[in-house]
């Protein structure tokens, strides 16, 4: 009866123990990803508001733009779109609609919010 009363203790003190290191360890990585951010606070090359800023993915919107969304596919899950603005040789400005998913890679060269032909460069 003792000796199971020990053994039992022990187990009581070894959780509490791992508990504790655990605790005391996430205590130190905060410390210490407190101090490298205040390392090179006000210190930064790039615009102030990039260290902070949300990436969101979506930036034009396709689940709205239901001609867009039927070249992806509806199951699709898009990781990244934007427009993006493209100069040739003679600084003609094209804009493309980019579209990064997990297994296609377009770019759809638009005129006048009208789609030319689609680029699939990676499938």
């Amino acid at each position: 009866l003792e000796e199971t009363r020990e053994r039992r203790f022990d187990y009581f003190a070894r959780v509490i123990q791992k508990a504790f290191r655990k605790m005391v360890d996430s205590k130190h990585a905060e410390k210490m990803k407190d101090y490298g951010a205040n390392l090179f606070f006000g210190h930064k090359e790039r615009r102030s508001e990039s260290l902070n800023r949300n990436f969101y993915g979506d930036y034009i919107g396709i689940e709205h733009r239901p001609a867009l969304l039927a070249l992806i596919g509806r199951k699709e899950r898009v990781l990244f779109a934007d427009t993006v603005t493209r100069y040739d040789k003679k600084f003609r400005v094209t804009a493309l609609k980019n579209f990064f998913t997990w297994k296609i890679f377009l770019l759809l060269p638009m005129v006048d919010n009208m789609l030319l032909s689609p680029t699939l460069l990676v499938s």
